[in-house]
């Protein structure tokens, strides 16, 4: 259900940010580096997840659109 969406910790944009340095930095043995960009909003009690959806891919898209290990926050 939707309602566990509620459950989820809220990270803060430092957290995130230190998710994608992390890795960046980490070697996978690929023998190329992993980057990472992540889009992320907040749940509003008023909205519907398919609302909440398309501002979380639309930040996704904007941090793409600024380059590798972006984090972008759309807020409600």
């Amino acid at each position: 259900t939707y309602e566990s969406v509620n459950a989820v910790p809220v990270f803060e944009r430092r957290d995130l940010k230190k998710i994608s340095k992390l890795i960046s930095e980490y070697d996978f043995g690929l023998n190329r580096q992993l980057t990472v960009s992540i889009g992320v909003s907040q749940f509003a009690r008023d909205e519907s997840i398919e609302s909440l959806f398309r501002r979380v891919d639309s930040a996704l898209y904007q941090a793409k659109s600024q380059g590798r290990n972006k984090v972008v926050s759309e807020v409600h």
